[in-house]
């Protein structure tokens, strides 16, 4: 099972792939939409000659209803095949809420109040790109007293760890693997907010943005409220009204956040199934290296850091992970001559030498300014590849 994942956008207007969520994401290929209709379950099938959605290759149905606002309404998806994925979005197209798992299991629920009156859309979705197999959909009335999730013990998305002596806002993938996000030192603390309160309602924020956009939402560095923000959006710079994830004392400390939070996830998202294990355990890492130069000399398009990131994030999935890069798409598009030349992965020294090209680019004499990787995503390199960077080099 793969994991979720994120698409973030900063304010320069650069992409960063990140971990775990379709927001607007349209399709593939046109479908006529099926009828649901209250208490009347249909049983259908995912798989090719499907719609796709364009952010993933995900397979889904497309089924649509009458609704009227104020109506509190119940979608259920289940299957045994396959994991089960809804988006439910209003008469506009616009999403209002997506659900993998609370129906318990791999099956899906939506429970939401309509906003207004109309015709909505459903889409039942696989979770993992090319997955198939048959689900049953049905739709409901609810009321106040329906339950959002049907399981209780689901363990929480998006949650802050108390336990040590600075409170850390740490995300919990699919699989179950946990990593921090952002550490609450007291220089992050706003004045009317402890540490560890600002950990909580960031990892609330968090969960709250993620239920309503889905797999793919945008986090970027803007304005809310007339506050610079990090929040949720669907363009670099611009928030959605209730895209909120935290407040910032400026904007180039939402900027900085925003890039922080970018590489966290980036890290997490690229971490093995097992964190217990070590990295040596990992395919890639176990793989007879093979000490064949590149056939085909890297040529990099990156301007800032956060491209810059995106570029190595896909090198050292493409050396580590290949299949899993296949499955989740690339970050950037860096480096196309080589990602086509080594569809099913690179050795460490060829990592190394695209590793090495990149950072005599990015330092080079023209260049106005000096650009090095985010200092987690420099430890990842030294600890993989064994180089080190000019800026952490002793001095």
């Amino acid at each position: 099972m793969k994991p979720s994942k994120f698409l973030s956008l900063l304010s320069s207007g650069i992409a960063i792939i990140m971990l775990l969520s379709v927001g607007t994401s349209r399709s593939v290929n046109a479908q006529e939409p099926t009828v649901l209709e209250f208490d009347a379950p249909i049983s259908g099938t995912l798989g090719e000659g499907d719609s796709q959605l364009s952010a993933d290759g995900s397979f889904f149905d497309v089924y649509t209803f009458e609704g009227r606002a104020g109506e509190r309404v119940l979608i259920r998806m289940t299957s045994t095949q396959l994991d089960s994925y809804l988006v439910l979005l209003d008469p506009n197209g616009n999403s209002l809420v997506q659900d993998d798992d609370s129906a318990g299991n791999l099956d899906a629920q939506i429970v939401y109040t309509l906003p207004v009156d109309g015709r909505y859309t459903v889409y039942a979705n696989a979770y993992s790109t090319g997955q198939a197999g048959s689900y049953q959909i049905e739709l409901q009335a609810a009321d106040a007293s329906t339950p959002t999730v049907a399981t209780s013990t689901a363990l929480p998305r998006y949650f802050c760890d108390e336990s040590g002596t600075t409170p850390i806002t740490k995300a919990r993938r699919k699989d179950g693997v946990v990593g921090p996000l952002i550490e609450w030192t007291q220089d992050l603390a706003l004045p009317n907010l402890s540490a560890a309160e600002r950990c909580r309602r960031v990892a609330s924020n968090l969960d709250t943005v993620h239920g309503r956009l889905g797999r793919n939402f945008a986090i970027t560095a803007g304005r809310l409220q007339n506050l610079p923000v990090v929040c949720a959006g669907t363009a670099p710079g611009v928030c959605d009204p209730d895209g909120l994830i935290l407040t910032a004392s400026s904007r180039d400390n939402a900027r900085q956040l925003a890039i922080r939070l970018g590489t966290a996830i980036n890290a997490l998202r690229s971490a093995p199934p097992d964190p217990s294990q070590a990295t040596s355990t990992n395919s890639a890492q176990s793989r007879i290296d093979d000490p064949t130069p590149l056939a085909v000399a890297p040529q990099f398009n990156f301007f800032d850091i956060l491209s810059y990131s995106n570029c190595l994030e896909d090198v050292i999935q493409l050396y580590q992970d290949p299949q899993r890069l296949k499955r989740s798409g690339r970050r950037s598009d860096c480096l196309s001559e080589v990602f086509a030349r080594y569809p099913n992965g690179i050795s460490r020294s060829q990592a190394l030498e695209i590793i090495t090209a990149a950072d005599r680019y990015a330092t080079s004499s023209r260049r106005d300014t000096l650009l090095y990787p985010p200092r987690g995503q420099r430890v990842r390199v030294r600890e993989l590849f064994g180089f080190t960077y000019a800026i952490d080099q002793p001095r």
